[in-house]
């Protein structure tokens, strides 16, 4: 009886996982979207005090959509990129709870005011692969663009 060649058993298994390396690069584009369930908490103030989301605008909860773009490639030095799109809009009526100065203008207690709270956010990850065989390992940088607007309107 003869026995295997070590050295030709080590060149079929490096052979095969050469040949499994390869077969796993290759370029992809995946589109999605979803929905995100936002309830707006917190403060904010523009040229004046703070005041509460909450008490004393009470912003409504709300769902918005997102959707992105991802483009994989086995390219070393370029990264893969994916962009994603979040708009949040929210708005509330109430009744200032204390004296609001907001971008100039005096809001006394009990005003009635409307509010309206929008933020666009765009993300713009760029990553690449150090580590795609059985373990899967992506590393990269974020750039987040973000496009906010409020307004406070007295009720009358």
């Amino acid at each position: 009886m003869k026995t295997p060649n070590l050295f030709l058993i080590l060149a079929g298994l490096f052979s095969f996982q050469f040949s499994f390396q390869t077969q796993a690069d290759t370029i992809g584009f995946r589109a999605g979207g979803g929905i995100w369930d936002h309830d707006p908490s917190g403060s904010f103030r523009y040229q004046g005090t703070s005041a509460d989301l909450d008490n004393d605008f009470n912003l409504q909860d709300d769902k918005e959509g997102y959707f992105f773009v991802q483009i994989e490639h086995p390219a070393p030095l370029i990264p893969s990129v994916r962009i994603q799109s979040t708009k949040l809009k929210s708005t509330g009526a109430g009744s200032v709870n204390t004296i609001f100065t907001f971008g100039g203008t005096v809001y006394t207690a009990s005003t009635n005011v409307t509010t309206e709270l929008t933020l666009d956010n765009t993300d713009y990850p760029l990553y690449g692969h150090p580590l795609d065989n059985f373990v899967a390992f992506d590393l990269g940088i974020t750039v987040k663009s973000i496009d906010g607007k409020s307004s406070v309107t007295d009720g009358t």
